[in-house]
């Protein structure tokens, strides 16, 4: 531990020792001084259990991405010898598809000590994201059992704690067993962990929701609703005070109201607001705002909230597609994993805003959180860069992908997953409509039909402000270009939704807005290798709301899957890591692809150029659909002098000259007929290769 982590834990915990009895604490960062250990271990939920021996971490922490313990545990099983380097292991059960990780069982625990004039709070502990199947106690107590790697979870401590000089230990036990993913997951407790110290008498958790029922840039009418709890012996009579507060932490109105809040009833209060002269929440102008809530009963404030919000509107129109503040827009849509690359599954606080920033400066507009709920850092960066956002609940349902994925315990958790989701994002202005599910195998079966209407009927009883979505694909060999028959087999499905997520399916658009033109379609996934025609089709149809390709940015996990040969001998991918799927690398640079996204999306970079490799940059069989072109960024190519390299130019100019040592090869225009590109076949010599754009012969 260093001595800047010391100091750290040493402020936290005056801090925490200080709390006075009236007052609250609110979303505290719990992750300082934690001790970690790698195995299953016996007797480690115990109050008195020895952890010294283990190690000091902070969270978030990820175990997968750290290196592994060398042992004499490297006997293959195979007739190939096992590898073991640094994270990976060739024969780790996830093999590929988890980038060749080791998960297994993990223990956390935490100790900590409260002061005595907090023993009537009510003191809750929440994790923002475990992977996965963890298990909780506090001083030996075991306080439940969460398996779903994605979504919060909490627990009241309160009757369990220790108060003044007696210690209290927070053990937690992670599993993550078994074949459970198609990418790269991670281990551990990954996101933030908050303490909350409240009264007995409280807004609930996540128990501010603030909607915007009308605006314009005239006025709003914005709606607050407060989930007040009672956990003292009577009830109270109290006054709940909201204020709204602008972007220049200037409160801009405020209402009081004094009610009666029974005891052991939770009490839902709510307030309307009209804002005059709003500033609209949009991707261009990512303003937002703040609601406080104080609960004052017999002159004190025993407790407050504050609720970040934005204002605006969403529409989705069958005809026209998607209007936000009543503006249309089209939907430049990236789907991102939730991983950060070298840093495996850590949510990070600078690593997740830095993702956002990315998709922003690649010209994105729209990021689907693919397969599962982001971290809140995440979604927090979201709504304050302006990136739009299709929140997404689940990879599989009842069918699933592995052995030991979500669907062994999606019957009895999805309305608990489903729920944690909505109440702790449905703030987010960045959000724009929920993903109840992702190619979800059973679409064109009784039971999926049936669980789309419930999982799509809990969805809006949660939050009815945002639309319901999903990614229905047709399964099998016509999986990418199936016949309108087949696809006619996934109408049922689609009823259950408000918008329709076509998935490499956008050849349909034409054909099912004739025959259902109240259908809201979009594509929620498609191939990058179909980028134009996609694209062309979404910008000519007002109807299609947008696209999303796969992906945005490469991820740890589903290793090669944008390069074939390797995917066919999964043996072979060792020690591959990444998908090789993205517009965007691991690191953060820009791939060929999203130089040619540029042109699609009219970004500022009109012109690039490119050397189409003479030899594969890999083994095996080259780029798959999720893929690209395989083509660098040079005109290096020592051994080929003389031989035909072909050039290819990506242009949003009408026409681009190709010039080779001050010697101009040729022009050849460049529109959409071309797709906006021009290729040249051009003996290498060694040189200055460059390109020159015109548009309107200027």
């Amino acid at each position: 531990m260093t001595k800047k982590e010391l100091s750290i834990i040493l402020i936290f915990t005056v801090s925490l020792m200080n709390i006075k009895a009236q007052e609250t604490k609110r979303d505290s960062r719990f992750d300082l001084d934690w001790k970690f250990y790698r195995g299953r271990i016996s007797g480690a939920e115990k109050l008195d259990f020895d952890d010294k021996a283990w190690r000091n971490i902070s969270l978030p922490h990820d175990w997968s991405i750290e290196d592994l313990p060398l042992s004499d545990k490297t006997k293959s099983t195979t007739d190939k010898p096992r590898i073991i380097s640094g994270s990976f292991d060739s024969e780790a059960i996830g093999s590929f598809s988890t980038s060749y990780t080791v998960g297994g069982t993990g223990w956390y625990r935490k100790h900590f000590r409260l002061p005595k004039d907090l023993t009537d709070k009510v003191v809750t502990i929440q994790f923002d994201g475990v992977y996965m199947n963890s298990d909780v106690w506090i001083n030996g107590h075991h306080l439940g059992n969460h398996p779903y790697g994605y979504t919060a979870f909490g627990y009241d401590l309160s009757k369990y704690l220790n108060f003044g000089d007696a210690e209290n230990v927070i053990a937690v036990e992670v599993k993550n067993e078994g074949c459970n993913s198609r990418w790269y997951s991670g281990s551990g407790i990954y996101r933030h962990v908050y303490l909350e110290i409240t009264d007995k008498l409280h807004i609930a958790h996540w128990g501010t929701f603030v909607t915007t029922t009308r605006a314009n840039s005239s006025n709003a009418r914005i709606e607050v609703k407060a989930t007040v709890n009672n956990y003292t012996s009577q009830n109270s009579d109290i006054t709940l005070i909201c204020s709204i507060i602008n972007s220049n932490s200037e409160k801009i109105s405020e209402k009081k109201l004094f009610t009666q809040i029974f005891q052991k009833v939770p009490s839902i209060i709510t307030i309307p607001f009209d804002i005059s002269k709003p500033e609209l929440w949009s991707p261009e102008s990512p303003v937002m705002y703040k609601v406080v809530c104080e609960i004052v009963k017999e002159g004190e404030v025993i407790d407050k909230t504050e609720t970040a919000f934005g204002i605006r509107t969403l529409r989705f129109d069958s005809e026209k597609g998607f209007f936000l503040n009543e503006k249309h827009l089209k939907l430049k849509g990236a789907t991102l994993h939730a991983n950060n690359g070298p840093l495996g599954a850590i949510a990070n606080d600078r690593a997740e805003e830095r993702r956002v920033e990315l998709m922003k400066a690649a010209g994105f507009n729209a990021i689907r959180c693919s397969h599962n709920p982001p971290s809140v850092v995440f979604l927090d960066a979201c709504d304050r860069l302006g990136m739009l956002v299709l929140d997404e609940a689940f990879d599989v349902w009842t069918k699933g992908w592995r052995d030991d994925d979500y669907h062994v315990y999606f019957n009895d958790w999805w309305r608990k997953d489903i729920t944690s989701m909505i109440m702790r994002d449905r703030n987010h202005p960045s959000i724009f409509a929920w993903g109840i599910g992702n190619q979800i195998r059973e679409n064109r079966d009784s039971i999926g039909v049936a669980l789309a209407y419930q999982i799509a009927g809990l969805t809006r009883n949660l939050d009815p402000s945002r639309a319901v979505a999903a990614d229905v694909a047709i399964t099998g060999k016509d999986w990418r270009n199936g016949s309108i028959d087949e696809w006619r087999k996934c109408d049922p499905i689609f009823a259950a939704l408000d918008i329709c997520g076509y998935s490499y399916q956008s050849s349909q658009y034409e054909n099912d807005h004739q025959r259902l033109p109240n259908r809201s379609m979009f594509s929620i996934e498609i191939d990058p290798r179909h980028s134009f025609d996609n694209w062309m089709r979404a910008i000519d149809y007002d109807y299609v709301l947008g696209n999303f390709e796969w992906t945005a940015m490469d991820f740890m996990g589903d290793a090669a899957s944008g390069w074939f040969g390797f995917s066919e001998r999964p043996n072979s991918l060792f020690p591959w890591n990444s998908s090789y799927t993205g517009d965007i690398d691991l690191c953060g640079f820009k791939k060929p692809r999203s130089y040619y996204r540029d042109i699609l999306f009219n970004n500022e970079n009109k012109l690039s150029v490119f050397v189409v490799t003479p030899v594969s940059s890999f083994e095996g069989g080259g780029n798959s659909l999720w893929g690209w072109e395989d083509v660098k960024q040079s005109w290096t190519w020592p051994g080929y002098e003389g031989k035909e390299l072909t050039i290819v130019a990506y242009s949003a100019c009408d026409s681009v000259q190709l010039i080779l040592n001050d010697k101009v090869i040729g022009t050849k225009t460049t529109s959409r007929k071309t797709e906006f590109k021009a290729t040249w076949q051009v003996p290498y010599e060694r040189g200055t290769l460059k390109t020159i754009g015109y548009i309107k012969g200027i």
